[in-house]
């Protein structure tokens, strides 16, 4: 998830200072998904073993969130203290570089964990530090000898129940898949068939988990169709029936190519097409990954805009589409089979 997106409405490597400044403006509260630590301490490694670490293992073993090591510190008994509102930043040596603070974290939390970014944010008088965190798909992890977890809104060391729980967790590979267009053109400066040529690829995620009997099946909402491979004119469809990919292992994508085509010869408006791509695994659940293919009317002819597809839904499961639609499981029933209840 994009948490650093949620409270900054902007991608973790784009904050600046004003960001800051402006999110802390008003007052915060650490909740589930964001603590903040105030800078003061001068010895490194205790800020590693006392205040990273254990607040970061804490949102591995929980849902993930941000972590801000640098704002202000707050005085309860006075609320309306102006530094209440004030970065506390550190210097810029103090921790290290980047990739030294990335490596001190990760050695130092058992199993070692990904899904840790970093974005030192220059300030004046120094750095904040802001670390977006992902739930960790190989948890329970432990700095210290600690299994660290978050409850309401606080880091705190994991009772044995939940240690055990997360121990037996169901995990399944994460699977996902995206399209990379090559070519959009006509076939000759007479033909009124537009044809866009693109690549599928599907990759696994998940450094320790294979995924085996992979299905996937593609679907065109719009005035195009498909067909797979280059052009021949032949097996065209709006809807194709599932292909399969026998085994998917982390680091190896799996590329298929595909051409849409449409007549946008003699059009008198833009004309938007979405392919819908669905897939799952033998492990892991149904997926939907949608591109929008914007075809712009030029001189009365569609040509897609900007070359490429733009990314509309991505990789979201089937279960949660249809919760974000406010599908019941009767209605999707219903939509999908055409069954009364």
């Amino acid at each position: 998830m994009n948490y650093c997106q949620a409270y900054f409405n902007r991608n973790l490597d784009d904050l600046k200072e004003s960001d800051l400044i402006t999110f802390f403006a008003t007052h915060q509260q650490e909740t589930q998904y964001i603590e903040f630590k105030s800078s003061g301490e001068t010895n490194a490694e205790k800020i590693f073993s006392k205040s990273l670490k254990p607040a970061i293992c804490s949102f591995l073993n929980s849902e993930g969130g941000i972590l801000i090591y640098g704002a202000p510190r707050e005085d309860h008994r006075n609320s309306e203290n102006p530094d209440n509102f004030k970065l506390r930043p550190y210097h810029p040596q103090l921790l290290g570089d980047h990739d030294s603070i990335i490596r001190k974290i990760a050695d130092g939390i058992t199993p070692m964990p990904i899904g840790i970014r970093l974005k030192e944010v220059e300030v004046e008088d120094g750095m904040v530090a802001v670390f977006e965190i992902q739930e960790s798909q190989s948890k329970p992890h432990q700095t210290e000898n600690i299994y660290q977890i978050r409850i309401d809104g606080q880091k705190k060391p994991a009772p044995h129940y939940l240690i055990e729980a997360m121990m037996k967790q169901v995990t399944f590979p994460t699977i996902k898949a995206y399209l990379k267009t090559k070519r959009s053109e006509y076939c000759d400066l007479k033909s009124d068939t537009l044809l866009i040529s693109f690549d599928l690829s599907f990759i696994n995620f998940s450094p320790f988990q294979n995924e085996k009997n992979i299905r996937y099946r593609l679907k065109v909402d719009g005035s195009m169709i498909l067909e797979l491979g280059s052009s021949k004119g032949e097996n065209l469809s709006k809807e194709t029936d599932y292909f399969k990919i026998e085994n998917l292992t982390y680091g190896e994508p799996y590329t298929v190519p595909f051409t849409l085509s449409g007549n946008f010869g003699m059009i008198q408006s833009d004309k938007k097409v979405l392919l819908n791509i669905i897939f799952h695994g033998e492990s892991s659940p149904s997926k939907l990954t949608v591109y929008e293919f914007y075809i712009e009317q030029r001189n009365l002819r569609g040509f897609l805009k900007g070359g490429k597809a733009i990314l509309d839904i991505d990789n979201i499961l089937i279960s949660e589409h249809k919760k974000n639609l406010g599908l019941t499981h009767e209605e999707s029933l219903k939509k999908s089979l055409g069954i009364d209840f």
